[in-house]
């Protein structure tokens, strides 16, 4: 199978917005105040994290998410936002919602600091894999046409 061809610009725009999202997400507007009560993190404990050493590798770590799923929407030739978004879910599934809650178990962490952070990733996967759909499809039905 060939490599498929990449919009670079859309695997930057949604490692972005999964970024973006993660700072509302952790924020107290959302779950940031649960996510701590259940790390057990403090404030003062945060504040210890250089945030460019955080943040940097947080966006490259999207960038890497985004570079996969783009494979896998092309594999799977997803064409529409439903498909974008059923890859997404079964790639979240497949591959983050089971190893965080193996993850969680071992650690004895309660079910619910998985429900926050799989909950995110689960945003991320069908958010991701809606946007590089629509942002590819031109892309990949050109290159299935020749």
């Amino acid at each position: 199978m060939e490599r498929p061809k990449i919009n670079y610009v859309a695997v930057l725009v949604v490692a972005f917005v999964q970024f973006i999202l993660g700072a509302v997400w952790y924020s107290p507007i959302l779950f940031g105040n649960k996510w701590m009560q259940l790390t057990g993190i403090t404030m003062e404990m945060a504040s210890k994290i250089s945030p460019w050493k955080a943040y940097g590798l947080t966006f490259l770590a999207y960038l890497a998410l985004s570079w996969i799923l783009v494979h896998a929407l092309s594999y799977a030739k997803a064409r529409t936002p439903m498909e974008g978004a059923m890859v997404g879910f079964w790639n979240w599934f497949g591959f983050v919602a089971t190893i965080m809650g193996i993850t969680n178990r071992y650690q004895l962490q309660p079910w619910a600091l998985w429900a926050v952070d799989s909950g995110y990733q689960l945003v991320n996967f069908i958010l991701g894999g809606i946007i590089l759909t629509m942002w590819h499809k031109k892309l990949w039905e050109e290159e299935e046409a020749m």
